[in-house]
């Protein structure tokens, strides 16, 4: 039983072994199925996710560049509209803007058809209309004003309650936020070291001043550097000292060096003696250093090296050789040079107060003007240099109060503007110095801005430091100062907090410190006072003064009274005296919580009483009026920007407004340009002097390169000489040996000339046949001069017109000597205003009836 039973229940054990294989077999080759199926699967997931991924992606782009061709197709639709103007819609605007700019240029067209155009009827447009008023008729001013007059009220009051709104970037306020100080204990005591030595050094001066009758001397000024420094050094860490050091720009070095060498090079191009090599090693040195810099230098250094050029341009001519008394300067810096140490002098004269040239100017006004004469020479190159120069340090501090007031663009069309000025250009080539006034206000309103956004007291004490040297500048500066302490109450009235008033206190101790020199010299506020109207000799008529150089100087922009000082016409060119009207529309379009735009106007009408109405002079003159450039051009950039917003009111023409404004500033340069040097010598006939005339003669003699050495003889009466013409050949080099000028005194009867030596006289022939037209009278010359006279190399010089007892004497001596009579003269069909005798091989050197061969 037993073995059925298990033959029934037990198995084989190879068909057991071969059931197990089959199963294993089995279940391989399903593993083997169900993995190439999962991993198909995956592979094939794999695949398709990365291409569903690519379409949404490109489904994506698809509907974003859908939507970027529909704003596209929107913007060049909504261009279209815009580009279409729509004259219903703008009308009124259109109009407005029309009769503004017809307004605006009534004046300017006035002036060019009078003074231009020589239109004769517009001095007596209306005339009897403005002489229903007794003052108005007694002016100097045209008829046509009473038109001009009335259209600038028209104007303004236009743009005042039609013109369209005005949202300049002027600086409305500043943080007015303490810095903290943080000084070393060994800081503190050095600057109370430095403290105590301004301290008692000033202290003992004052009181030698007060009580001994001694003036301050250069100890004074010494005391003053130490008590800056105090001040510096007790506000500064030297962790900051050496930040200020640092912050120097590294192309300010190579800037200077390649200046020098391009102010030589201009001295070799008009002086043939100076040297070329060093200039060239100067140039070529700034360039090597200053080329890897010239992307960090700022774009106003450029225009101020364009104005510096500009300025420069024909300062060598005979035009502008002689206007008045400025050889005045030229003597008296020679004598400062010739001292025995001209350093020492000027540290002694540093701060004198007492009145040197002229009786009006002090030592530190001429000192700018000495060291261009002590650096480039006592010619006339280094002597009018300082002027350009002047011009060309003054347009930096300008554009940075600009900018910091307002922005960079405006700054920038300023600076421009001032470049352009056809004042500038003609005024800065006389020898004054008046032109250290705008260099004074230049700086003046610089730290007065720095003063205020800095906030600390250092800047205030400086700015007082500013004021008080303005007091030994040019006189006329100080009828300007004051809108600099204007601008302070503005932004930052004295009473406003503690530290507000701390520091006008830091600014008036300052201040002080230079005004106590000038107390006690009173020669010093006399020569002022005596300058005003109010106590001046000259005016008669106080009340008459007072508002006719007021109504003088409101008009100045678009008609000068006079002529004066190569500067002629109008004090702005006819396009800036339309965009003058147009600033002060924008002023007074922005009068409500606009503190700058009340500083602009404020110091116009300041300016207007202080440099117009309250001068001694009857009428505006350009040795002041140059100051009242910067608020005019201030005034200017207003309007240009107003005047942008007038005519491109609408959005399609938006982008043209800056081609307009590149246009307009080209033009208004262009404008200035022509008024220098295309008007100027047509109005300034009357200044071509003798001496100017000469040299005239002898840069013609020059220009033509005569190989043989010409002198020149003058033939005068006894009380004439030619110290004017020696000092002039001495600053032109022209002729070039002191010799070739000599000078003989003529005899006539028994009137014989006081001599220091007795000479020997020698008489002319009387000529027999005189035609009865005058009774000869017996001439006598000295015996070398009669010799010069017969020699062919030397031009006789006779001046001034003898009478004609004699003058047929001396024309028969010239002919007898083979010699033409040559005319000299400002200009064709002008009066002859110098005779010369020239051999007749030298006659195609003489003008013909007065026409040069060469204009300058």
């Amino acid at each position: 039983m037993k073995s059925e039973k298990e033959s029934h229940s037990g198995t084989n054990p190879n068909q057991a072994s071969n059931s197990s294989k089959s199963n294993a077999i089995t279940s391989s080759v399903f593993g083997m199925v169900f993995g190439v199926l999962i991993s198909g699967i995956i592979l094939w997931v794999k695949k398709i996710t990365p291409m569903e991924e690519k379409i949404e992606k490109m489904t994506k782009e698809k509907e974003q560049l859908s939507v970027q061709l529909l704003q596209q197709n929107n913007m060049i639709q909504t261009q279209v509209e815009q580009s279409h103007f729509s004259w219903e819609k703008h009308w009124p605007k259109v109009i407005l803007a029309a009769g503004a700019i017809i307004l605006s240029l009534i004046g300017p067209v006035f002036v060019i058809l009078h003074r231009w155009l020589d239109v004769r009827f517009m001095l007596d447009l209306s005339r009897d209309v403005w002489c229903m008023s007794p003052f108005l008729c007694q002016t100097i001013l045209p008829s046509y004003f009473l038109y001009v007059g009335l259209s600038i009220i028209a104007l303004i009051v236009l743009l005042l309650f039609a013109g369209p709104k005005v949202n300049l970037p002027f600086k409305a306020s500043f943080p007015f936020q303490q810095s903290k100080i943080n000084l070393s204990r060994q800081q503190y005591i050095f600057s109370n070291v430095i403290g105590s030595i301004a301290l008692i050094g000033i202290a003992v001066d004052i009181s030698l001043a007060l009580f001994f009758g001694r003036n301050p001397g250069a100890e004074f000024a010494f005391y003053i550097l130490c008590y800056v420094v105090f001040c510096y050094i007790r506000e500064f860490s030297w962790q900051e000292i050496y930040r200020h050091i640092k912050s120097i720009p590294n192309w300010v070095i190579p800037f200077m060096i390649f200046l020098l060498g391009l102010l030589g090079f201009i001295q070799a191009a008009y002086d043939k003696q100076a040297s070329m090599l060093i200039p060239l090693l100067l140039l070529g040195a700034g360039l090597v250093f200053l080329i890897p810099q010239r992307k960090k230098i700022p774009l106003i250094m450029w225009i101020s090296l364009g104005c510096l050029l500009l300025f420069v341009f024909l300062i060598g001519s005979w035009r502008y050789s002689v206007i008045g008394d400025e050889y005045a300067f030229l003597g008296h810096n020679k004598a400062i040079l010739s001292e025995e140490n001209p350093f020492l002098f000027t540290l002694k004269n540093l701060l004198n107060p007492k009145t040197m040239v002229h009786g009006k100017f002090v030592y530190l006004s001429i000192l700018p003007n000495i060291i261009t004469m002590e650096m480039f020479g006592s010619t006339n190159f280094g002597w009018r240099i300082v002027n350009p120069l002047l011009c060309f340090a003054s347009l930096p501090f300008f554009y940075l109060f600009i900018k910091r007031f307002m922005n960079r663009r405006m700054a920038i069309l300023f600076t421009i503007l001032m470049t352009g000025s056809h004042l500038l250009i003609n005024f800065s080539k006389i020898g004054y110095n008046n032109l250290t006034g705008l260099f004074s206000l230049s700086v003046l309103l610089w730290l007065t801005g720095k003063a205020l956004d800095v906030n600390r007291n250092f800047g205030y004490t400086l700015l007082g430091l500013c004021l008080g040297l303005c007091l030994y500048s040019y006189p006329a500066i100080l009828a300007v100062m004051p809108i600099s302490l204007l601008l302070l109450l503005l932004y930052n009235p004295p009473f406003k907090s503690k530290t507000s008033t701390s520091q006008w206190f830091l600014l008036i101790v300052a201040f002080f410190l230079l005004l106590f020199p000038t107390l006690v010299e009173p020669d010093y506020w006399a020569d002022k006072i005596l300058e005003s109207s109010v106590a001046s000799s000259i005016v008669s008529d106080h009340q008459f003064h007072f508002f006719s150089n007021l109504l003088y100087t409101f008009f100045a922009p678009f008609y000068a009274p006079e002529d004066t000082h190569f500067v002629v016409i109008s004090f702005l060119d006819a396009i800036s005296c339309a965009l003058l009207l147009f600033g002060f529309g924008s002023i007074l379009k922005q009068r409500k919580n606009n503190r700058f735009a009340w500083f602009t106007l404020l110091s116009y009408l300041f300016l207007f009483i202080s440099l117009g109405a309250s001068r001694d002079r009857h009428l505006p003159s350009a040795t002041h009026f140059f100051l009242y450039l910067p608020i005019w051009w201030m005034i200017v950039v207003y309007g240009i920007d107003y005047v942008s917003k007038l005519l491109f009111f609408d959005e399609a023409f938006t982008s043209k407004i800056k081609p307009f404004q590149t246009g307009l500033m080209i033009t208004i340069v262009a404008l200035n340009l022509f008024q220098a040097y295309g008007m100027s010598p047509q109005h300034s006939k009357q200044y071509y002097s003798v001496e100017s005339l000469l040299l005239r003669f002898f840069q013609q003699v020059e220009r033509e390169n005569v190989e043989k050495t010409l002198d020149f003889l003058f033939i005068t009466d006894a009380d004439w000489n030619i110290f004017g013409i020696r000092d002039m050949q001495h600053a032109y080099q022209l002729p070039p040996e002191d010799d070739q000028l000599q000078r003989s005194p003529i005899f006539v009867d028994d009137i014989e000339p006081d001599l220091k030596d007795d000479p020997h006289w020698v008489a002319l022939p009387i000529p027999e046949n005189n035609m009865g037209r005058v009774e000869p009278k017996m001439v006598k010359m000295e015996d070398w001069a009669l010799q010069r006279v017969q020699d062919h190399e030397t031009v006789i010089v006779i001046n001034p017109l003898p009478a004609d007892e004699y003058r047929v004497v001396l024309e028969n001596t010239m002919l007898e000597n083979d010699r033409q009579i040559c005319e000299l003269s400002s200009g064709p069909d002008e009066g002859t205003r110098l005779t010369m005798w020239i051999h007749e091989s030298w006659m195609w050197l003489c003008p013909v009836n007065g026409g040069w061969k060469r204009y300058w």
